[in-house]
């Protein structure tokens, strides 16, 4: 009997941060279809991106990773994981996108529609915990940017966003963590992924999200590291076709397909001026 391609015995290693779950799953499956990706297996791992990316940094075996932040990936950079130029393509790196929401009770009870309103009083927030997660720190810099949009000074932001974290009541370690907290009755806004509040609403959860006027336009990276099984690479490739980008659409991820609008999951409007994506000011160790 002849034996099968020798790559068809592989298994590639995901590590990834936990937001794009849904949509990577249905693309694996498409991806498993080609040529390219017909009997690739797989060992995944979803968490908080800050610790994936400190664990591929401490000899975790990875060959693709998909991150919340840039400076997750520089940190492999570093270490001589990954290739200085691995954001040197049409895409610069970056696999899917997001923005910055408030997810709120049915209803939104307490009214909530700005960023003014999350320093109220009587407003208790949720937000993950920047100290591992990514979407904890793009929450953080859009608070902070939507300061500056307004003409405010640096002293102004920093102001704002010590107030913001006066009224947070949870810390969980993960976005999909603090949307689980919330979801359990913790708080009155949760600071999110867009794609984690459709995501919630598509599986039924109770819940609504406002999209303030201005807010972060979150960007996603995707890598493969220099020992991955070349299979990875072809995966890569394969995330930026319409097929993929399809289905992160659906989840609620704009399609880098040049931002295919059709596939969102329903809910919120998109902000009058979005803040523009700092490439580098989320880079940290």
């Amino acid at each position: 009997m002849e034996k099968p391609p020798r790559w068809r015995k592989r298994t590639s290693r995901w590590w990834a941060s936990r937001f794009p779950r849904p949509p990577t799953t249905l693309s694996r499956s498409l991806w498993s279809q080609t040529p390219e990706g017909e009997g690739v297996t797989w060992t995944e791992s979803y968490g908080a991106s800050g610790d994936q990316s400190r664990a591929v940094e401490s000899g975790l075996d990875a060959d693709y990773v998909h991150f919340s932040l840039e400076g997750d990936v520089t940190r492999l950079v570093d270490a001589g994981l990954v290739s200085e130029d691995w954001n040197a393509g049409e895409h610069a790196g970056i696999v899917s996108q997001s923005i910055v929401v408030f997810a709120v009770r049915p209803g939104n009870p307490k009214g909530i529609e700005d960023w003014d309103d999350l320093i109220a009083d009587d407003v208790e927030i949720v937000t993950p915990n920047p100290g591992s997660s990514g979407s904890a720190r793009w929450n953080i810099l859009a608070g902070w940017g939507q300061v500056i949009a307004d003409g405010g000074s640096e002293e102004d932001a920093k102001e704002y966003t010590t107030q913001l974290f006066e009224n947070v009541v949870a810390l969980p370690g993960s976005g999909r963590d603090a949307t689980s907290a919330f979801l359990s009755g913790t708080g009155d806004v949760l600071l999110s992924y867009e794609n984690e509040a459709i995501l919630a609403k598509q599986e039924g959860e109770e819940l609504d999200y406002v999209v303030p006027d201005t807010t972060l336009r979150i960007d996603n990276p995707g890598a493969v590291l220099k020992d991955a099984d070349p299979k990875a690479a072809a995966w890569l490739e394969f995330l930026y076709t319409p097929e993929a980008q399809g289905e992160f659409a659906k989840a609620g991820l704009p399609s880098r397909d040049r931002r295919r609008r059709g596939g969102r999951g329903g809910g919120g409007q998109r902000p009058q001026r979005p803040v523009p994506c700092p490439r580098h000011a989320a880079q940290h160790r």
